[in-house]
């Protein structure tokens, strides 16, 4: 499984058709599929779970960001929120993106069916990576 972010912000994340094979549509135990279907992709990424609330967003909706480490007597940059990691250093999320469809469907069951799913969001500023 591979990410990209898009042009328009938005995040890309697509499988090749051997690995789509792979993927169940989600079932009666579907959190937890949820989580280990996308397991390996997040542990060879910058790309990281964000707990419900960190951002500031009003939404229970999957979300993944890209924090950036930094110490507290550094300038705050751009961020959708700060996540405080010890008394010296702090994680400010710089990008996000959430699956904004959870309530009528889950991302596997894109995944199974399309090979890909799109999560709406980006990078705070406006900016796209370089």
């Amino acid at each position: 499984m591979e990410y990209e972010i898009l042009t328009d912000g938005r995040l890309r994340i697509y499988c090749d058709p051997e690995e789509q094979r792979t993927i169940e549509p989600t079932a009666s135990d579907a959190f937890l599929y949820e989580g280990e279907c996308l397991e390996k992709l997040l542990e060879n990424s910058e790309l990281e779970w964000m707990p419900e609330g960190v951002t500031g967003d009003l939404t229970s909706a999957p979300m993944l960001g890209i924090t950036a480490e930094r110490l507290l007597a550094e300038p705050l940059p751009p961020s959708f929120g700060e996540v405080l990691t010890n008394s010296t250093h702090s994680s400010s999320v710089i990008a996000r993106w959430a699956f904004m469809s959870y309530q009528v469907r889950s991302y596997v069951d894109d995944l199974a069916q399309t090979g890909e799913c799109f999560w709406e969001g980006g990078y705070a500023g406006g900016r796209l990576p370089s």
